[in-house]
């Protein structure tokens, strides 16, 4: 047992190289070889001529790139191989509103669908719009993806293409109110998904309703008596929060402040917690979005100003003991 022990460390990594090495020869070997398909010397090459590279031609395997890929937001969950979480799917263009599941475009290999659904197209995941009306209506098979580098008002950006019976279509990205400086922008559709990270945090609310729900129960029916269960392990987290962040941070009226405090931190663990887990439901990186921080960040921000007093004031705008010469400086 001794010897086993000072080994185990060592037999565990041996153990996810393999893993590893395996991974990396399924990468290499997942395309046809030549003469098997018709459209094999493209992928092989990577060359659809002016559609651009296709994003199946095989490529060197890069784990930066593979593990952001599956931590990113997407309109479906992949859980394993081809095995995946649909999701539901709720798009809205000029034409009116698209309801439907991600099953609908039958993703395949990193989450590219298979099929395009009423000129909408599933790629790495995430839903994209097919220009013009050609293939507006309908499902049609979707022969391959490309991407190619293009300069749009002075700016270089990644368009993507489907090719469709022979023909490239130009793709377009969902609308995101960013101002273009992430690389979005207004387009010509708005998706209102159940995303994964939407998915997850529903998830996380839901359990920490249930969690809480038992708690409270049996903070009640145990008035008095000494926490035990599950109680007895929520409780710390809970004086942690009310000694060492609210009192010394807020003062005497922290009270009022506790349930967002716990609400904000709970929330912020669980969507951690459930992000650590490599498998279903797990491994989505909802605190890395911007657009979750943000809400959080505005939320934070209108709780402390709305209910700040003449002294919180005072302090932002006219520093008591600073020069009035340094205190312009410093507002300005």
């Amino acid at each position: 047992m001794t010897a086993i022990r000072k080994y185990w460390i060592a037999l565990i990594f041996s153990g996810f190289s393999v893993f590893s090495f395996a991974q990396d020869v399924h990468n290499n070997h997942a395309h046809p070889q030549n003469g098997e398909e018709k459209h094999t010397t493209d992928h092989a090459t990577g060359s659809h001529g002016d559609c651009g590279h296709s994003i199946n031609a095989p490529k060197e395997f890069n784990a930066g790139e593979n593990a952001v890929h599956h931590i990113s937001d997407a309109n479906v969950i992949n859980i394993i191989g081809e095995w995946y979480f649909h999701l539901p799917v709720i798009l809205k263009d000029e034409r009116g509103w698209t309801v439907t599941t991600s099953s609908a475009f039958h993703p395949h290999h990193h989450s590219n669908g298979e099929n395009s659904h009423n000129g909408y197209v599933l790629v790495h995941g995430s839903v994209m719009r097919l220009t013009g009306s050609q293939f507006a209506e309908g499902q049609h098979k979707v022969d391959d993806y490309t991407h190619q580098e293009i300069e749009e008002n002075g700016k270089k950006k990644t368009r993507y293409n489907a090719v469709i019976a022979g023909q490239c279509v130009p793709l377009e990205a969902k609308t995101t109110y960013d101002g273009g400086i992430l690389g979005g922008g207004v387009t010509s559709f708005m998706d209102f998904s159940i995303t994964r990270n939407v998915f997850t945090m529903l998830l996380t609310a839901l359990i920490l309703f249930l969690i809480f729900s038992t708690v409270a129960k049996a903070a009640v029916k145990r008035r008095g008596q000494a926490p035990k269960g599950l109680q007895n392990f929520i409780e710390p987290f809970y004086t942690f929060i009310r000694d060492e962040v609210a009192k010394p941070s807020i003062g005497p009226k922290y009270e009022k402040y506790m349930p967002y405090l716990m609400s904000a931190f709970f929330f912020i663990l669980g969507l951690n917690l459930i992000g650590q887990l490599p498998i279903f439901p797990g491994s989505a990186n909802v605190t890395g979005n911007i657009s979750v921080t943000i809400v959080l960040a505005i939320i934070t921000f209108l709780i402390s100003t709305f209910s700040a007093n003449k002294h919180f004031w005072e302090h932002t705008l006219w520093m008591p003991g600073v020069p009035a010469a340094l205190k312009i400086l410093i507002l300005t």
